[in-house]
């Protein structure tokens, strides 16, 4: 009856005026936050729209991130057609859209070959599975009116020690010299550089003169107005919470939270030690961590074949992108299974450090689960006419695997293949 009386279309697309029923209006606001919750896991790439759908993490529609007009062909154009031989068609993507959007893209693992289907999973839980207190989360959560809750800095993408700042910054447990004053650790609390005014933490990341004029060589053009045009608590929260890229290939969370680290850090060694003089452009010294760290955490997929007498066989390594550890380990074994089927091998021992990936193939997972598709491929290959098996290795007795990491890191994007080892280079990894 109510599918009747209201739905025309699509459930989840249709109305809740006011002439509906309370039912109906409560069952809309649910359908509506099933549509703003869910993404999809990639497949075979035939069910999603490329430009329109949420499908690659941490990021809205790419529609929103586009570089350049998009002809309606393009809008149209599912993830399938971006895809060939289970590998990305990077020259479409370039110059379309932000480099760490397309970093992002070519660390999705993809098999059209073995025709996993895309499927629409719950993208507020780790496992896929729809939960009502995410849901609950969710439908609270306004962008217009920001929350004061800061439990969600722990899963963005920062280096662990500015991570742990900001927690600091955020719960006011900085001792700037008007907490220091209270505790009776001073008795000045102006502001050591500026001399004026009193040094709050709001005065110290973006009230000093100093300091202003650090934001506005990071955000060159911007006018002060732009930059800080909120109020001290929702300024954090919306630059915090702001995914967008701004900078080549950076959102804009991990700039400003590199910033502030940078400013506090400055402001310490101002106070504490009389011989520090800050960096002529504290802006490029902040940008330049930003790319090293960046680059360190590039999606590296590597491994070396050797024969039970530790002799080299071969090696491999990728550079996929940008990604998490895991799905860096998963694509590793799965590049490495598919090289050593191709090489002719029968019997294959693999060793990985990462006992979360041994779990995943070793276990049956659910089609909504992130990872289903690669954990499929590799079981897959495992399944063919060889004896495959994989074990936990620890990294300490895996001496190959930084020097892999070091190396991949000087590579262009795709699967490099080494027949000799590289000069100065350790042993370790996939038995034959």
């Amino acid at each position: 009856m109510l599918r009747v009386k209201y739905c025309k279309d699509d459930v989840i697309a249709s109305s809740d005026g006011s002439s509906c029923s309370n039912t109906w209006r409560w069952f809309s606001l649910g359908a509506r936050l099933l549509k703003k919750g869910m993404k999809w896991r990639v497949g075979n790439g035939d069910s999603i729209k490329f430009w329109t759908n949420a499908w690659v993490p941490n990021f809205s529609p790419l529609l929103v991130h586009a570089i350049l007009p998009l002809s309606i062909e393009q809008v149209h154009e599912n993830v399938a057609d971006y895809l060939m031989s289970s590998e990305w068609k990077v020259h479409k993507l370039i110059g379309v859209l932000p480099w760490g959007v397309i970093q992002s893209i070519l660390s999705i693992h993809v098999d059209i070959n073995h025709g996993v289907p895309d499927k629409a999973i719950w993208g507020l839980s780790k496992n896929g599975d729809f939960s009502v207190r995410s849901a609950y989360e969710l439908h609270f959560e306004k962008d217009d009116v920001p929350l004061w809750e800061w439990s969600f800095i722990w899963k963005l993408n920062l280096p662990p020690k500015v991570s742990h700042f900001l927690w600091i910054l955020l719960h006011g447990k900085l001792l700037t010299n008007d907490h220091r004053a209270i505790e009776g650790l001073t008795m000045d609390i102006s502001c050591d550089r500026c001399k004026a005014g009193c040094e709050n933490v709001e005065h110290v990341f973006r009230g000093c003169n100093g300091v202003i004029d650090i934001w506005e060589d990071i955000w060159k053009g911007v006018s002060k107005n732009v930059l800080f045009n909120a109020e001290w608590k929702d300024w954090l929260l919306q630059n915090l919470k702001r995914n967008r890229i701004v900078i080549n290939k950076w959102s804009n969370y991990l700039i400003f939270a590199v910033a502030l680290w940078f400013i506090w850090k400055g402001r310490c060694e101002h106070v504490f030690n009389a011989n520090f003089k800050l960096p002529t452009s504290l802006g490029k010294v902040i940008l330049t961590y930003v790319v090293d760290w960046f680059s360190s955490t590039n999606t590296l997929d590597k491994g070396v074949f050797r024969d039970d007498n530790y002799n080299w066989l071969g090696g491999f390594a990728m550079n996929k992108g940008v990604g998490s550890a895991i799905e860096a380990e998963m694509s590793g074994i799965f590049e490495g299974k598919s090289l050593a089927w191709k090489a002719g091998y029968k019997k294959l021992v693999i060793e990985t450090d990462s006992m979360s990936a041994v779990h995943l193939l070793n276990a049956t997972l659910p089609q909504n689960h992130h990872l289903f598709s690669i954990a499929q491929a590799c079981r897959n290959f495992m399944e063919e006419d060889w004896s495959c098996l994989i074990c936990h290795g620890y990294r300490e007795s895996n001496r190959v695997a930084g020097s892999l990491a070091n190396l991949g890191h000087s590579l262009d994007l795709g699967t490099s293949v080494f027949e000799r080892p590289p000069p100065r280079f350790p042993f370790f990894s996939m038995k034959i």
